[in-house]
């Protein structure tokens, strides 16, 4: 088709403008993406790989730390991110890479996604924005919201 359109301007049969004036315009507006907000705390989870990635930003709340724990709350849709909560089970690693923490665990994303309700039928990976940072004299949390 393109190569008969082609054959038919360089003819003279068709002029680019009479192209122009029957193609539809975009009508989506152009927007910058320079103002981008930093991804704190990523869950992804694809056939190739299971992680999640945290911002240094992020970790720096806990002291940089080498492994952190993590939990949840089904009822209020939340994760709960820090270097000590209530006991010392299950503590995640964390593995630099530039300036992320990745925790490369397949089933701990497994148990988020399902516990969760995270829907990754779509994508491989949800970006968490809504985070909270919560202190009191013995404990430094993090609570990480999913909105759908």
């Amino acid at each position: 088709m393109l190569k008969i359109l082609k054959d038919r301007v360089e003819k003279g049969e068709v002029t680019i403008e009479s192209i122009l004036r029957g193609a539809t315009r975009s009508k989506s507006e152009n927007t910058s993406r320079t103002a981008r907000e930093e991804k704190l705390f990523t869950i992804l989870n694809s056939k190739t790989g299971s992680k999640i990635s945290i911002a240094n930003t992020f970790l720096e709340h806990f002291g940089n730390p080498t492994n952190i724990q993590i939990s949840y709350d089904k009822i209020n849709r939340f994760i709960i991110v820090g270097n000590y909560l209530l006991d010392e089970e299950n503590r995640y690693a964390i593995r630099k890479s530039g300036n992320r923490g990745i925790i490369y665990n397949k089933l701990l994303v497994e148990e988020l996604a399902t516990s969760m309700g995270l829907d990754f039928r779509y994508c491989t990976s949800i970006t968490f924005k809504d985070i909270e940072i919560l202190k009191d004299g013995k404990y430094t949390v993090a609570l990480v919201k999913y909105k759908q």
